[in-house]
């Protein structure tokens, strides 16, 4: 169904059919839908200028789908980028409740307004502020960036049960869900053909943290695994505002900042490839369930393995002792390093390229809207 926008009755919806091409295949769309994608809005603009997960995802997307022949409305953080299609950039709140609630409220009638010709609604933001959305018959893909709580799915269901697909990025992100029908996988890959692979680390060695800065992501871990093995560590990645994080950066991080061991924090994509294509490893010790871990497919790409704690997406996408180890004691990320020889650059840039491809992604993608809008 949609939205007419003259009478504002629904109308079934019939996707217009067209030579939309992929410009990495050569084949075309099936259907070209027009798109309203939604991005959070008090974190980072679409594209981020250096860190934002989520954002980064959105722009390979809404990119993607636009040379792919669909239209691409956007509402986004101020600063953003326009794709094929129109731009919004409502105010952001604040930390204050009474800021959340005005631009929650003032989300409705712009969100409605925004949708008014889409033919299917891309929510990669909080999914409460699309609400009025909810309420229509357009349909809606739900993308989930971090784990969803099955109070916060079933709530979901609850306002919205037909015309309705989930997203998930990993299996392991949904495997305490009850309603896995309502889901598909589909890892948010960037395109993997311009990543820079090296055959062979960058002399002398050094190892690479990629990721927040903080206790979750494990950068203590990090330093720890690289002051055991004898090699230098390059930390990249930005300490937050968040709670504990100073005084964790305080002691466990800074007492060991030095010429073997340097935080370079946020940097530009240029540099973050660069680095990770010279690193002999990207260390990614975490303690909690990340739900898929970008950077570890990026760090693929780039040719480098992957040292990463054997829990929440991990194993879906590092192949033990082809490209990386999956490790469960301080011990076993040490000794993964030592062994870290054994891995081949070339097999973990072919399985980034056969296991994550990026016009299968979106491939995906495609046929979950066409799900949606039959469901």
């Amino acid at each position: 169904m949609r939205l007419d926008p003259e009478s504002g009755s629904l109308t079934r919806f019939r996707p217009e059919r067209g030579p939309a091409v992929n410009p990495d295949s050569g084949t075309a769309a099936a259907h070209r839908y027009r798109i309203l994608m939604t991005a959070d809005l008090n974190h980072f603009p679409v594209p981020p200028l250096r860190y934002g997960g989520a954002e980064r995802a959105v722009a390979v997307f809404g990119e993607a789908l636009s040379e792919r022949g669909h239209i691409v409305d956007l509402i986004a953080k101020s600063g953003s980028r326009r794709f094929n299609g129109e731009l919004y950039t409502p105010p952001g709140p604040s930390d204050g409740l009474l800021s959340r609630a005005f631009c929650k409220a003032w989300y409705q009638p712009l969100s409605l307004w925004a949708a008014r010709h889409a033919d299917i609604v891309h929510c990669h933001s909080r999914t409460d502020y699309p609400v009025a959305i909810y309420r229509t018959e357009i349909p809606m893909v739900i993308h989930f960036h971090n784990e969803p709580s099955q109070e916060h799915v079933s709530w979901i269901l609850r306002h919205r049960s037909r015309h309705i697909r989930l997203v998930a990025i990993s299996r392991s992100q949904i495997e305490h869900i009850a309603q896995k029908e309502f889901f598909e996988v589909v890892h948010s890959v960037p395109p993997i053909d311009p990543f820079p692979f090296q055959e062979r680390p960058q002399t002398p060695p050094y190892l690479v943290y990629l990721g927040r800065v903080n206790h979750d992501k494990g950068a203590d871990i990090a330093v720890q695994v690289a002051r055991r093995a004898g090699l230098p560590l390059k930390i990249v990645g930005p300490v937050r505002d968040e709670p504990g994080n100073e005084a964790f950066f305080r002691e466990k991080i800074k007492p060991y900042l030095g010429p073997d061991c340097v935080h370079l924090g946020e940097v530009t994509e240029e540099e973050k490839l660069r680095i990770l294509a010279g690193a002999t490893a990207l260390i990614f010790p975490i303690r909690w369930r990340e739900p898929m871990g970008i950077v570890m497919i990026e760090s693929l790409a780039c040719g480098t393995p992957v040292v990463v704690a054997n829990r929440a997406s991990a194993p879906e996408l590092v192949t033990h002792g082809k490209t990386g180890f999956l490790c469960e004691e301080l011990e076993d990320f040490v000794g993964a390093v030592a062994r870290i020889g054994t891995i081949s650059r070339l097999a973990c840039r072919r399985e980034a390229e056969t296991r994550f491809g990026f016009p299968e992604m979106i491939r995906k993608v495609e046929a979950v809207y066409g799900d949606a809008t039959a469901a």
